[in-house]
């Protein structure tokens, strides 16, 4: 099934939906067809020493690599797994919700809690232009990890609480701003 004439334009948007909804043949079938670069490399019967893991890929790889899990087979994948753990110890560590699930599935719980709280408390608000399923996942995440359903949804209020749209009138914004996140026709500031 074609998901667009531009197949690869979309792919990531498409396979990310197959795995929130929990549909992981279909996704583990898609991401082989939408991703002719890796599929060659992740087959089971392909030697996983020959594939790399860069900035590029890593992120298509941890995706594969949970996905597999989740479908009984981490066996599989083990060696790429750690090949991801490695490539994210070698370079930056990114601070985002895909990296956090990342390392829930490496069992580093605390570091979780740590990195979703700060993310939360530094006016990092789900950002569906960023995002797919924000929500979803951040609370997800905070649940996971022991925090909490609750705890996620009065971080999530206060921070709601501290965004000002401003559109013709950025002067009421006080000097103490915090964040700016520019879209199309708004400007969003978190204020404290």
């Amino acid at each position: 099934m074609a998901i667009h004439q531009n197949e690869t334009r979309f792919a990531q948007a498409y396979l990310s939906v197959l795995y929130q909804m929990g549909e992981d043949e279909k996704a583990y079938n898609a991401f082989l067809r939408l991703r002719p670069e890796l599929a060659s490399k992740i087959h089971p019967l392909a030697p996983q020493g020959k594939l790399a893991v860069t900035a590029q890929n890593r992120y298509k790889l941890m995706y594969f690599v949970q996905l597999q899990a989740r479908r009984g087979n981490m066996h599989l994948v083990n060696d790429f797994a750690g090949k991801i753990d490695n490539s994210f110890a070698l370079g930056h560590a990114p601070q985002n919700i895909y990296y956090a699930r990342w390392l829930l599935f490496r069992q580093r719980t605390e570091k979780v809690k740590t990195m979703i709280l700060n993310m939360m408390n530094n006016g990092r608000l789900p950002d569906y232009d960023a995002d797919l399923f924000p929500e979803a996942i951040m609370k997800q995440l905070f649940i996971d990890t022991g925090l909490g359903g609750q705890t996620y949804q009065g971080l999530l209020s206060q921070d709601h609480g501290q965004v000002v749209v401003v559109k013709a009138n950025p002067e009421i914004i006080s000097p103490g701003t915090r964040s700016t996140i520019n879209t199309t026709n708004s400007e969003y500031r978190k204020v404290d």
